[in-house]
């Protein structure tokens, strides 16, 4: 896991980095359609988080409850987007 967990931060990284090349190019209607568009997703992400998973999953991955995970993704969208 933490050799995936490597790989992961580093494209993580390069999407940042594509973020901060790209931003500054976009006309103001593209940022708002991406504003939108990263709205829609943690929509969509924060409606799969809520849905309980199987409780075994969940304890052999280590995975939090769904409140734990809502309560991370909002410190998330908080830190990043805000």
């Amino acid at each position: 896991m933490v050799r995936i967990a490597e790989d992961e931060t580093r494209h993580a990284g390069l999407s940042w980095d594509i973020d901060a090349w790209a931003a500054p190019r976009l006309s103001e209607e593209e940022r708002s359609a991406l504003r939108e568009a990263r709205r829609q997703a943690l929509a969509v992400l924060r409606a799969e988080m809520a849905v309980p998973l199987d409780a075994r999953l969940s304890a052999e991955a280590g995975l939090p409850s769904p409140a734990v995970a809502l309560a991370l993704l909002d410190l998330l969208e908080q830190e990043l987007w805000a």
